[in-house]
């Protein structure tokens, strides 16, 4: 069998089935029909109904595509234990990478039958109930929007992306695109009379410039997702798959209502607001949102706000980034995020540690903590990607604040080789353990340049970005030869 490349984004390598006639494939596995106990929900049943076989038989609609699918089926059976979910992993992800391809061709049966598929297989894949309990938890609500697969599967529909990556493919027909660089993205098609070049990209993921999915992600992973109101939610199987280096993460002006604004930034749930980076053509090079837009409320609007699981970030340090037309960045893992944009002209800061004395001498050393928030959030709301600089003023105006580099170093006289001019910091918004995120710098081994009433400065300023700025003073302090 042999398959095509669609030209949904020239950034994408997406492998298409070619069509055939609707034969059943007769190395499908066949099991008879189930009429007993409903299974559980968590089961993995290979052939009956339900079963992963009956699923596949029901979403894949040609002959050459159900054949593919039911012999990895076979093999994810051949492989499988209930003590060993892993060893049907690998095939299981080609059958999911086989299910997104078909899905963004068009050919399957319906997305709702896509999401059964999903369904089924990944519970072959995982220990639901298991081992692998923590990586599914709401699983047994299929409404839950984290487990929405045939929203992912609706393709130029609503906008959905349904994308594995990562790992090692071991489907010869699906090519290299696990390893691939570009970008795996959700479309809408705003016309379905005209071609292809006039699909948008509403948001997409990507490695960063000089890398592969294969060597920034942490396992191999299901990618999907769907648009929300100014936005887009993406998540991952399994949710702990984190990328190093991180990868960009994009909203283009087809899924957001942003105004483009110079001082706009991402804002990802239950972390904060992300910092910039360059979008790395995540986006293409899509003609403006307000020439073709008018689809932006009803896809928008296809399942409301996504009601995500809370607490589902690792404490990961994230970061993102926003252009003039596009909002884009980094993300260190998705967990069943929403990410979208706003204008970020301000922030507040705060000294989080206090200095150990007023009265210091000038060979002392000394700490300093500075923590970023969106203002009026009494520091809930990180905010990443801001740029902090030290300063101090004393009686004759400004001066700067050293850093020691040498411990022999007796006094604070900045001469670049002893005692340098602390450095500015970008902050990253982190959550923490808790659930609760912040975003801070810290300076050590600091000291003051002159002696007298002496206070210490941090303004800020996002990177990139024409907002993000602030400032606080700190105590004064009595420094002393």
């Amino acid at each position: 069998m042999t398959r095509r490349f669609s030209g949904l984004a020239s950034a994408l390598a997406l492998a298409v089935l070619a069509a055939a006639c609707n034969e059943e494939p007769p190395s499908a596995p066949t099991g008879p029909p189930s009429f007993g106990k409903a299974p559980s929900p968590f089961a993995c049943l290979f052939t009956g109904n339900p079963s992963l076989s009956n699923a596949a038989n029901s979403y894949f609609t040609t002959t050459g595509d159900k054949k593919s699918a039911n012999d990895l089926i076979a093999s994810m059976q051949t492989g499988f234990s209930a003590s060993a979910h892993a060893g049907a992993r690998n095939k299981g992800f080609d059958l999911l990478a086989l299910t997104g391809a078909v899905s963004r061709a068009g050919t399957g049966s319906s997305a709702a039958a896509g999401g059964v598929l999903t369904r089924q297989a990944l519970q072959c894949m995982f220990d639901i109930p298991g081992a692998d309990a923590s990586l599914f938890v709401g699983w047994d609500n299929p409404a839950n929007e984290q487990f929405d697969f045939a929203g992912a599967l609706g393709g130029l529909s609503n906008g959905g992306a349904f994308f594995v990556r990562a790992g090692t493919n071991t489907d010869p027909a699906l090519g290299t695109v696990d390893a691939a660089t570009g970008a795996v993205v959700g479309n809408l098609r705003q016309d379905a009379t005209q071609p292809a070049t006039f699909l948008d990209n509403i948001s997409g993921l990507a490695p960063p410039s000089g890398s592969t999915w294969r060597s920034i992600a942490s396992n191999r992973v299901l990618v999907y997702g769907e648009p929300v109101p100014d936005g887009y939610d993406w998540k991952l199987i399994p949710n702990t798959t984190t990328f190093v280096p991180n990868a960009i993460v994009a909203l283009c002006p087809a899924s957001s209502t942003t105004t483009g604004g110079s001082s706009d930034m991402i804002v990802q749930q239950n972390v904060g607001i992300l910092g910039y980076v360059d979008g790395n053509g995540v986006c293409g090079t899509q003609p403006p949102f307000a020439l073709k837009g008018s689809l932006l409320g009803n896809f928008a609007s296809v399942h409301g706000m996504s009601r995500v699981l809370g607490n589902l970030l690792t404490p990961a340090p994230l970061q993102a980034s926003v252009a003039v037309t596009t909002v884009g960045g980094t993300v260190r893992g998705a967990k069943g995020d929403v990410f979208t944009s706003k204008a970020v002209p301000k922030v507040e800061l705060k000294f989080t540690n206090a200095f150990a004395k007023n009265v210091i001498l000038s060979r002392d050393r000394f700490t300093i903590t500075v923590e970023v928030a969106e203002p009026g959030t009494n520091f809930t709301v990180a905010v990443g990607g801001v740029q902090v600089t030290l300063s101090a003023a004393n009686n004759n105006g400004f001066t700067q604040v050293g850093q020691v580099v040498n411990p022999s170093a007796t006094g604070c006289t900045i001469d670049g080789v002893n005692v340098k001019a602390a450095p500015s910091l970008t902050t990253e918004s982190t959550l923490l353990g808790d659930g609760s995120t912040h975003s801070t710098v810290t300076w050590t081994n600091l000291c003051f340049t002159k002696t007298g009433a002496i206070t210490a400065i941090a303004t800020a300023k996002a990177v990139g970005r024409s907002g993000g700025n602030g400032t606080v003073t700190g105590p004064k302090q009595n420094v002393k030869p």
